[in-house]
């Protein structure tokens, strides 16, 4: 089969449509349909997709969608005649969907075509179309609604779009029946049918396990009967009795299931009464330990107490003794420290005189060496002081001449000055000339300057007006020409082809047609009048702007003029100030006075170079070396300065020595004035210092032997006091612990009495005995009767077993529906063998249900890779085509096929930097941008997945946002598709 070409559109009461018949071409060609908004240019395309699809996929999502008459049926009054869309295809072939009402919720086919999908396949399309919609969304409708657009998906529902063209479904259905991914229906059959086995092992099992249980609980334990139970609950109860020591209470005829009860209530009552008693027996025990161990006490602690008393007062008589010594004896140490005192003072006076005579003869001798040391320097610093005077009035002859040096310098250099003064004049009067000739021949060029700017003003102004005169006009005229076409194109869309009466000006027209075609073209004859109203309008721009040239060339001569004559002024300013302070302010400069001043300021400035070094050679004659650093000047400078230093310090040591000897002579006479008699002198003082020695040693040692005996005897008496002190303490202690003992021993009889011991009213071991042996008499009673009683409940239990095992044995007879006469062991073989038969039927369900998990997720996982690849080229040709529409590389999206989702993200050739990874394009494109890579995603998949004969492309506003230069770059992309067709 070949190509096909859709040939004719008719609407009939759709949407805002009473009727519409468009005719096409039956070949490649471009239909433009175009017109103000509302006026139902999408509801058209609206139309298309409905009549091949049965639906519209915009409106997927809105309220009340699927009352397809309530939105496509025309509202209008009257009786509502039936809507349809009519598609009228090449070769005579078309379809016809229709709505009965405006109640409809089915459409109806008829046509020529029974099958749309099969008459639009190619011949080499060889797989199968599941989804017509979908095959139409990828490849040929491109809605107006951002909703109906690919890149404007959601991830799952571009993946469902996209693989209806890979045909890969089939597969990936059968992979799901295998089993599929997730909570599959196949996967929870598997799942079921294995709980099911299992949960039915699980009950054989416990059922053996329980039978089993009893059965080893019955081997175990001997059954009793009613009567052996009666005669042996009659023997615990006697027991019972006799433990608590009452006579018999009541007979037990016959047992009933209430007896283990009343006997367990008897034995735990004796229980906790032998516990009681127990207790009563330990604590008596206690009671009667603590009240024995206090009386011990109590006796002890009683003699203790008279052994202190008479310690006490044993102490207090050696003490008035020790007092009364220690008071002798501290009389006779003041007496032997003060004969010390004495001593010691008599005896320093004599050393002190000797150490000052000693002293006073070493430091005259200091003192004549300190003056002959300042002498010496005196006279050394005369010496040096006298040739540094010297060799400063040399160095004041330098410096006077180093002086008129300095001024010849500054005279030269202010003579060099003036001669620069009198070039820089010169240089400048040079410029001013040529100021002067420049602003001459501008002038001539342009005598007229000001007037023509001026004329220039006047014309530019005019121009301005009258361009924007026009501009309004042909404002205005747009603005007219525009509403007359929206209305002449509105009331061409609703004329049909019968009429032939103008609704606007109620002109007739015999043939019919004729009024469509003339209302068809009058939107065409207005555009001359705006064309003519734009080229008058061009013409006065371009005189405006020829104006506006001439008018800044004429400001760039005037500008030009006005500089020069601002830097003649300016240069003249100048050389008059530097002619002022040059030849004088009453003298008219000159390039002959300028030379003449030249040659006299050079002269001078050679005559006082020559005299500059004159000056300059006796100044080396007479400085030479002697006042270079480290000459002969600061050498004199150093020494002199030494010999000052060194007059100061011999200067401080004779005023010390001075001192000091006049300080030890004082001392002397100090001494002297303390003996009444001559001083001593010589060897004389040195054997009053040595008798003065020997008494002093003598004296100390008398009263060292004092101060000892006293501290011997303040030593005993601290003992004696510490002794007493302790002494004191344990009296004390010990009527603490006799009060303690007492009120332990009577704390003891009060326990005893609360313990209503019968008895002695006082703690009593022999009354204790008798308890004890009647406690342990009633612990092996009821000992006897636990072990009776526990025989007795056993016996029931294992009665109670048998009764049990009976019951389970018939359960599992009745799981595997055994046999009535078999026997326990070739029943519990049966069962044996269907629970294992069972568990191998699970195995096998769950090895059979991972093989096909294993199978069924290989399969999917070779399916998303084919997927996957089959994608690939159309990534590669949108990429193309967005180049060519949009003219920029960087604006694109890249596809990426994950988990069934075919998700977006900004092209990275462009501006996105690499650490922003993958962003949607959403966020990152404009509007427009977006718009065009829709159109590229649509014509990508078209030319990639040449399913359809009828290669039509219905764009409805495909471009939306974009510029002229983009509609231009679309519109070459179109051309160039259809001429490929």
């Amino acid at each position: 089969m070949s190509n096909v070409y859709l040939n004719r559109i008719r609407l009939e009461q759709y949407r805002t449509f009473k009727t519409l018949d468009i005719g096409l071409p039956d070949g490649p060609g471009v239909l433009v349909v175009h017109g103000s908004n509302g006026i139902g240019k999408s509801s058209m395309f609206d139309g298309l997709e409905w009549a091949l699809t049965d639906k519209i996929d915009h409106f997927r999502d809105a309220d009340g969608v699927k009352k397809v008459g309530s939105y496509l049926c025309r509202w209008r009054q009257g009786a509502p005649g039936p809507t349809s869309v009519t598609l009228d295809f090449s070769g005579g072939n078309s379809v016809s969907r229709t709505l009965s009402s405006s109640r409809a919720t089915k459409s109806t086919v008829a046509g020529t075509i029974p099958n749309i999908t099969e008459f639009l396949r190619d011949d080499g399309w060889d797989r199968d179309i599941s989804e017509l919609s979908s095959y139409l969304l990828l490849t040929h409708f491109l809605g107006q609604s951002t909703k109906s657009r690919l890149t404007n998906r959601e991830p799952g529902e571009r993946f469902d779009i996209l693989k209806e063209a890979a045909q890969s479904k089939q597969v990936e259905e059968i992979a799901k029946a295998l089993h599929g991914k997730g909570n599959t229906k196949a996967s929870r059959a598997f799942t079921d049918r294995i709980d099911d086995l299992n949960k039915e092992v699980t009950a054989l099992r416990n059922l053996l396990e329980t039978e089993s249980s009893l059965w080893s609980g019955l081997t175990s334990v001997g059954a009793l009967n009613d009567d052996a139970s009666t005669e042996l609950a009659r023997v615990i109860s006697k027991l019972l009795e006799q433990a608590a020591g009452t006579g018999q209470t009541a007979l037990i005829t016959a047992f009933d299931e209430g007896t283990i009860g009343n006997l367990e209530t008897r034995l735990n009552g004796l229980r906790d009464e032998t516990r009681s008693l127990t207790t009563r027996i330990t604590s008596g025990n206690e009671t009667l330990a603590a009240w024995e161990n206090a009386s011990r006490q109590l006796s002890v602690l009683e003699g203790a107490q008279t052994a202190i008393d008479a310690q006490i007062a044993s102490l207090a008589t050696k003490r008035q003794d020790l007092e009364e010594a220690l008071s002798s004896l501290k009389n006779g140490e003041d007496a032997s420290r003060l004969a010390a005192k004495n001593a010691r003072d008599l005896r320093d006076r004599f050393k002190g005189l000797k150490d000052a005579l000693q002293s006073a003869a070493l430091l005259a001798q200091k003192k004549d060496t300190a003056d002959a040391d300042v002498a010496n320097a005196r006279s050394k610093l005369e010496d040096e002081s006298r040739r540094l005077t010297s060799l400063e009035r040399r160095l004041q002859i330098v410096r006077r001449i180093e002086g008129d040096v300095g001024r010849l310098d500054e005279r030269i250099k202010l003579a060099q000055s003036e001669r620069e003064n009198v070039l820089a004049w010169v240089t400048r009067d040079a410029r001013i000339a040529e100021l002067r000739s420049s602003i001459d021949a501008l002038e001539a060029s342009a005598p007229n300057l000001d007037d023509d700017i001026a004329r220039a003003i006047e014309e530019l102004v005019s121009l301005d007006e009258l361009v924007e005169g026009q501009e309004r006009i042909l404002a205005e005229l747009r603005s007219t020409v525009s509403a007359m076409s929206s209305a002449v194109a509105s009331v061409a869309a609703n004329l049909t082809h019968e009429s032939c009466d103008c609704p606007v000006c109620a002109t007739h027209f015999d043939t019919e047609g004729e009024l469509q075609r003339r209302a068809a073209g009058a939107a065409e004859r207005l555009a001359p009048l705006v064309l003519a109203q734009e080229t008058q309008l061009t013409s006065l721009i371009r005189q405006r702007d020829a104006s506006k040239n001439r008018l800044g060339q004429l400001r760039i001569l005037e500008k030009q003029r006005n500089d020069l004559h601002e830097a003649l002024r300016s240069e003249e300013k100048v050389n008059r100030d530097l002619g002022a302070s040059v030849f004088g302010a009453d003298v008219t400069a000159d390039n002959e006075r300028a030379r003449l001043r030249h040659a006299q300021l050079e002269k001078s400035a050679a005559d006082m170079t020559w005299l500059r070094q004159r000056k300059w050679y006796w100044r080396s004659i007479l400085s030479g070396t002697l006042y270079a650093p480290g000459g002969e000047h600061a050498a004199a400078v150093r020494r002199r300065d030494q010999a000052q230093i060194e007059l100061s310090t011999a200067t401080q040591g004779q005023d010390v020595a001075a001192r000091e000897l006049a300080s030890i002579t004082a001392s002397v006479a100090q001494y002297d004035q303390a003996f009444e008699a001559s001083p001593p002198r010589g060897d004389r003082l040195d054997e009053a210092l040595g008798s003065a020695e020997d008494d002093l040693s003598a004296k100390e040692a008398a009263s060292k032997q004092a101060a000892s005996d006293r501290e011997a005897v303040e030593q005993d008496l601290a003992s004696l006091d510490i002794a007493a002190s302790a002494a004191v303490v344990r009296k004390q202690q010990g009527a603490g612990l006799v009060d303690a003992a007492i009120q332990r021993r009577n704390e003891a009889v009060k326990a005893w009495h609360e313990l209503k011991i019968e008895g002695s009213g006082e703690p009593d071991a022999d009354r204790l005995k008798a308890l004890t042996a009647r406690s342990t008499e009633m612990r092996a009673k009821l000992s006897e009767a636990e072990d009776l009683l526990r025989q007795l409940r056993d016996g029931r239990t294992a009665k109670t077993l048998v009764e049990n095992h009976v019951v389970a044995l018939e359960s599992l007879r009745s799981a595997i529906n055994g046999a009535p006469n078999c026997d326990r062991l070739q029943l519990r073989s049966e069962a044996q063998e269907a629970l294992d038969a069972k568990s191998r039927a699970a195995d096998a369900t769950q090895k059979a249900k991972d093989i096909a998990q294993a199978a069924s997720s290989e399969i999917l996982d070779e399916v998303a890779e084919f997927n996957v690849n089959y994608m690939k080229p159309l990534a590669s040709l949108m990429k193309s085509i967005s180049r060519a529409i949009l003219c920029d590389p960087r604006v694109g999206i890249d596809q990426h096929v994950r988990n069934r989702r075919v998700e977006q993200s900004a092209t990275k050739e462009g501006e996105v930097p690499a650490e922003v990874g993958q962003i949607d394009p959403i966020l990152v494109h404009s509007e427009g941008q977006m718009a065009a890579l829709s159109v590229s995603m649509l014509c990508a998949a078209s030319l990639t997945y040449p399913w359809s004969r009828w290669r039509g492309l219905v764009l409805d506003d495909p471009l939306q946002h974009n510029d002229a230069i983009h509609a231009a770059a679309f519109t070459d992309f179109v051309c160039n598709l259809v001429a490929d067709c």
